[in-house]
């Protein structure tokens, strides 16, 4: 007999708690902050990337700039309850990575050095739509509120219940100007957080209150120069942050592809921060020499190309070696030896937290 969990477990069923009585708002209008997002201002999209012809972008980039990874909803309210409503563009589709990270949205309230995790959608993976409480008959407090969008899927619209009649004020503001952009692969858009909030730009944007532009893209974080060309047209970034090397592993590609990237970010952007960091260690490390080599290797690069550019003269580079970022037990830290669980996301972020610490506050 097939037995299902949710038949015992209330806790692993779909949440379908009533959310008629919910009044429901449109976060692309004030006082709600979308953050995550460079050229919303001017297009409006749920998007990562601007919207270009056919070719001006590597084809993953395009289509995964779709995906809103990294893009978080800020705000105030007094509300004693929170729901969402969103339409993604197709169902869950991923063999290793939860629908509530592919496909969901988390909350957290607390505010800057306070957040807490309050709650995630659960629902039928099935569905093209839910309609989903996040957390319900809190008190009616004012409480600083973020929401965290999916990590992998598009979504066509999303809304924000609140109990009728609740107030919503603006969220307090990030630490610095500007956004901390990180490129990368699909390690950096999230794959396989269980969450949107447990990717490590995200766990950054909480340690630091700042606003991390998460530009991961699963296998097409290569480092194209057009790809160089368009993040640089960002404004006012507070610091780019590199770590694009898993999918360009590559010595022989990477040695070229990191001092083209960098070069043009300096021409746009001379005294802006740059971040560059090695790639995390995968569980084939411990018992494949090639493997561990080649990871070397690019570290190398990275350390060497920094240590170049600071002896030109741009003492606003950095270094940031990556492979002791899981520890000791770093082969229990991932999904399927490459992709980081929720423990590998929050062992990053930690890594890494420091260095932008330095760099930014």
């Amino acid at each position: 007999m097939s037995s299902n969990p949710a038949k015992f477990d209330e806790n692993m069923r779909v949440v379908d708690a009533a959310t008629e009585s919910c009044q429901w708002h449109d976060p692309r209008e004030k006082p709600f902050r979308l953050n995550g997002l460079a050229w919303f201002g001017t297009e409006g999209k749920y998007r990562r990337m601007p919207t270009v012809k056919e070719g001006a972008l590597p084809p993953g980039v395009d289509c995964q700039a779709d995906q809103p990874s990294g893009v978080r909803i800020y705000f105030k309210t007094d509300s004693t309850a929170l729901a969402v409503r969103v339409k993604l563009r197709s169902v869950h589709n991923m063999n290793h990575m939860p629908a509530t990270g592919q496909c969901g949205v988390d909350c957290y309230f607390g505010g800057p050095g306070n957040w807490r995790f309050a709650g995630v959608t659960k629902y039928d993976r099935a569905a093209i739509e839910y309609q989903v409480p996040l957390y319900a008959d809190l008190p009616q407090e004012m409480r600083e509120v973020v929401l965290n969008l999916p990590l992998y899927k598009e979504i066509d619209s999303i809304e924000i219940g609140l109990a009728p009649g609740a107030k919503i004020e603006a969220p307090s503001p990030f630490a610095v100007d500007g956004g901390v952009v990180v490129y990368g692969s699909s390690i950096t858009q999230g794959g396989c957080a269980s969450r949107p909030g447990m990717n490590y730009t995200n766990i950054l944007s909480r340690l630091l209150n700042i606003d991390c532009i998460n530009q991961g893209y699963s296998g097409s974080g290569r480092g194209e120069p057009e790809v160089a060309e368009t993040l640089a047209k960002i404004k006012n970034p507070a610091c780019h942050v590199l770590d694009f090397v898993a999918n360009c592993g590559d010595p022989e590609v990477y040695v070229k592809r990191l001092p083209e990237f960098i070069r043009i970010l300096r021409a746009v952007h001379p005294l802006v921060p740059i971040l560059v960091l090695s790639r995390i260690s995968y569980n084939r490390d411990a018992f494949r020499e090639t493997e561990r080599k080649q990871g070397l290797a690019t570290a190398k690069i990275s350390h060497d190309e920094v240590n170049r550019r600071k002896a030109t003269g741009d003492m606003n580079i950095y270094y940031l070696d990556m492979g002791d970022a899981f520890g000791e037990d770093f082969d229990e830290c991932t999904v399927d030896g490459v992709h980081p669980t929720d423990l590998g996301f929050y062992r990053m972020a930690k890594k890494v937290e420091p260095a932008l610490r330095l760099i930014l506050l």
